[in-house]
């Protein structure tokens, strides 16, 4: 019994489980990177024409097994139709929704494995078209993606100063 709890003890150390990764008897851990957002609740709900748009931060972990370099990028794009939800009627003077999403911020940072950072992007000034619009954040490379919808109160999606 002594034997099998001193095993099992060295099993949990760094050199244990190497020593059980070369046997085969444990698998490699998962690579994975993580994306959060770090204050979900305090996401906004409306987006202002022409003020900055609020603090919207983020949480990146590195879990690869590496050294990872990761560039990001924050965008806003009008809400899509998709099917069983129609997006909302376009006022007559309002100008055409642009189809593809503007950048408003982007960066790189390198993380080492295990680390962990929060990353709080400079705020840019936005305009856009009253209705649904989707922020969203991207780790290029990764496929990670974070999106929230927000409710626009008027004009085109531009990027300004």
């Amino acid at each position: 019994m002594a034997v099998v709890l001193i095993l099992g003890g060295f099993g949990q150390t760094p050199p244990g489980r190497h020593l059980l990764r070369t046997a085969g008897i444990l698998g490699s851990p998962a690579s994975y990177t993580e994306l959060a957002f770090a204050a979900p609740k305090s996401l906004p709900r409306e987006i202002s024409p022409g003020s900055p748009l609020p603090q919207v931060s983020f949480m990146i972990h590195n879990s690869t097994d590496r050294a990872r370099d990761y560039r990001w990028s924050v965008t806003l794009a009008p809400r899509q139709e998709t099917a069983g939800q129609p997006a909302a009627p376009a006022k007559p003077t309002a100008p055409a929704r642009p189809a593809a999403p503007t950048t408003l911020t982007t960066g790189n940072l390198n993380l080492a494995d295990g680390g962990s950072t929060t990353v709080t992007p400079q705020a840019a000034k936005v305009a856009c078209v009253s209705g649904p619009v989707v922020l969203t954040v991207r780790l290029e490379g990764s496929g990670e993606t974070l999106s929230w919808q927000a409710d626009c109160t008027a004009a085109d999606i531009t990027q300004q100063g």
